[in-house]
């Protein structure tokens, strides 16, 4: 029902992009059979104005249902938080979280946490996008290879979280890394310190405090969002290894790739 939602209201806001008049203090030419409307015709400025109104309405419902723009992908908690919950003003899908983000997300008690798609075969740039972003062979060669080893060690990682939550080592072979995700979220959400996990993690990452020992006993969701942002930040190595340091962050966190994103909290919104 969800995704109907979300392919409608798509549907319905591409449409009102197409129909939407493009700015202009001209006249617009009738077609034949119709009567020609002046641009300071009240009517055409009230029905500008509703048509504003709902194009606004139609881009909440957009960057609800994702991204557009970017390469199909799963997200386990794809609503974007209230803009008050936002670390930082305009940190959104695409930007690496900086020093003062992870304080912010710290102080809040949630995290914006990306890692690279997780794919049964892993994920390479279509031929279209080759091309749009003018990617040269090696560079095609350096981005399968970093997707390929980025799942291997994700899920590598992943995995004994998912059994020790869900139950059964073979849990994660049947539900994958989307449906592990959401299933640790939802049960931390179960019980009480989810938030101070969060907090322990967005710490870390600003260097208020050590990162837990691998042997340590910490919750779950506290394992299971290091694990993420570390292969973030592994991913980022491995393309800047084989790109240049700067391509490689640039790439890493370039929209147009393929990747998931959510934002851990300990309350559904």
């Amino acid at each position: 029902m969800v995704a109907a939602f979300a392919l409608g209201a798509l549907a319905t806001c591409g449409a009102m992009r197409w129909l939407a008049p493009a700015p202009a203090s001209k006249p617009t030419d009738a077609k034949p059979g119709e009567t020609e409307v002046a641009a300071d015709d009240p009517a055409l400025e009230r029905a500008n104005a509703n048509l504003a109104a709902a194009l606004q309405a139609c881009n909440r419902k957009l960057e609800g249902a994702g991204n557009p723009r970017q390469a199909p992908m799963p997200v386990a908690n794809a609503s974007p938080p209230d803009a008050g919950d936002r670390p930082r003003p305009g940190l959104q899908s695409g930007d690496a979280p900086t020093k003062d983000d992870w304080e912010r997300m710290a102080e809040a008690g949630m995290l914006y946490l990306r890692v690279p798609c997780v794919r049964d075969t892993p994920w390479v740039p279509p031929d279209r996008l080759v091309r749009r972003l003018g990617l040269a062979p090696n560079d095609v060669d350096a981005l399968r290879a970093a997707y390929a080893s980025s799942n291997k060690r994700l899920v590598d990682q992943v995995r004994p979280i998912c059994a020790k939550v869900l139950g059964g080592a073979d849990v994660f072979d049947r539900v994958g890394v989307e449906a592990c995700v959401q299933g640790v979220l939802n049960s931390s959400r179960k019980v009480e310190g989810m938030k101070a996990s969060l907090t322990a993690v967005a710490e870390v990452q600003a260097d208020k405090r050590q990162a837990p020992k691998p042997d340590a006993n910490v919750p779950a969701v506290e394992q299971l969002a290091l694990v993420i942002v570390n292969e973030q930040k592994a991913f980022e190595r491995d393309l800047g290894e084989r790109l240049g340091g700067e391509d490689g962050k640039r790439f890493a966190w370039m929209n147009e790739l393929c990747h998931e994103e959510w934002w851990f909290r300990d309350r559904k919104f």
